[in-house]
């Protein structure tokens, strides 16, 4: 490589990592994400193309979940501690693939993401990408450690991938967001037709033990205080490994619960 492309490289690269050290990964607002952009003009055009779409977030955000019930505590404090745990044991060139649902809403919101090329998502909403990217991921960089967020849906998709990673070598950790349901789809059923479900109800193997017959290490967490010693287990297993998550199905995003929007769609009734 040329040494001036180099050195400008990593010029800003380190920029970019104190941009994601400023933000931290956590609630900031597009506005406030707007005006500190410009402190790094160089970085555009992706500042500005990041910033545009921290605006239409918040605006989106502050116009449907935010007026409802936006940031309960029970369920911020149970997201922000098993997440701030992760967060801290994490090192910086840590990979996180997620897929698609609203489980993805508690890495992206709590996590932080050090350094370039370290998260990898679906476009357009495709299920079914968390696990195979983390297994690919594995593959590819054997010496960090690759956590991967799926909900039980996108598991029961492409949750065999686990057979390909036993067969290559170290594997990722995927950790399953279990509700039982199919989360998305059932906040939009409860915001335009409250309390009419269907289809969207999952009757969910036990997942912990499908990952045994696999031969992969696994553990089921249904408290916070036991997440903490599954994933340090998971990181010494040295092989593919699932830790299943049982989530509230109550708890539809980061923000809101499944009884709050019904309520408030009921109200515009």
């Amino acid at each position: 490589m040329d040494p001036t492309l180099e050195s400008r490289l990593d010029q800003l690269t380190r920029r970019h990592e104190e941009l994601g050290a400023a933000l931290s990964g956590v609630g900031i607002s597009g506005a406030d994400f707007v005006k500190l952009s410009k402190e790094y003009s160089e970085l555009s055009p992706i500042v500005e193309v990041i910033a545009a779409l921290r605006q239409a977030q918040s605006e989106m955000e502050s116009a449907t979940e935010m007026a409802s019930a936006a940031d309960d505590p029970e369920i911020k404090a149970m997201a922000e501690e098993e997440l701030q745990a992760l967060r801290e044991r994490l090192p910086d060139d840590a990979i996180i693939t997620s897929d698609a649902g609203n489980f993805s809403g508690w890495p992206n919101r709590f996590l932080q993401y050090r350094r370039p090329g370290r998260q990898l998502g679906p476009t357009s909403g495709a299920m079914g990408y968390g696990v195979p990217a983390a297994v690919a991921a594995k593959l590819a960089r054997p010496n960090s450690i690759v956590v991967g967020f799926v909900g039980d849906g996108g598991f029961l998709m492409t949750g065999q991938e686990l057979a390909t990673s036993l067969a290559e070598g170290p594997g990722p950790i995927i950790l399953v967001f279990n509700n039982a349901m199919y989360g998305t789809i059932r906040m939009h059923q409860e915001r335009r037709f409250p309390g009419r479900i269907s289809g969207t109800n999952l009757k969910n193997p036990d997942f912990a033990a499908l990952a045994r017959a696999y031969g992969a290490f696994s553990a089921q967490v249904a408290r916070t205080e036991e997440f903490t010693p599954a994933f340090e287990e998971a990181v010494a297993a040295k092989r593919a490994a699932v830790i299943e998550l049982m989530m509230d199905p109550e708890m539809i995003t980061t923000r809101t619960t499944l009884s709050a929007l019904r309520r408030q769609a009921e109200a515009k009734a």
